[in-house]
């Protein structure tokens, strides 16, 4: 029973973060995991006059797939267009740059789509950030 309690410790730490979670329910017999497949992604960045960032982190415990990381612009509240996407292969960091230029002012997002093994698909959308390009 410790280290359920240890486990579910973990989880509501990560959950309290702000990282995105899940993991397959395991049966009562079943050892428990310790870790749980969890996904990030930073807010867009403005580097020099027309380039944006966003950079996206997934740990190995989501498995040996791909997840896709995204930079969205807001066309009108509450619909976003992916305007750059990069597929991120396995777990680790990986960045996505977007050449802005002549696009004025706009609001950006980051957003990363994992899929765990078992199916479960989680996605993470970074804060809104108005960024403006230059040309």
């Amino acid at each position: 029973m410790r280290h359920s309690i240890r486990a579910v410790a973990v989880v509501a730490t990560l959950a309290a973060s702000g990282i995105v979670f899940a993991s397959t329910p395991a049966s009562a017999d079943a050892p428990v995991e310790a870790f749980a497949c969890a996904i990030s992604v930073t807010a867009p960045q403005k580097l020099g006059t027309s380039t944006i960032r966003v950079t996206g982190n997934r740990n190995t415990d989501c498995g040996t797939g791909n997840s896709t990381l995204n930079l969205q612009r807001q066309q009108i509240p509450g619909f976003w267009e992916t305007v750059a996407s990069r597929t991120l292969s396995g777990g680790g960091f990986g960045s996505l740059d977007f050449n802005c230029n002549g696009r004025g002012t706009q609001t950006y997002r980051g957003q990363q789509v994992a899929r765990q093994v078992g199916g479960t698909t989680l996605v993470k959308n970074s804060s809104n950030v108005r960024i403006t390009c230059s040309g």
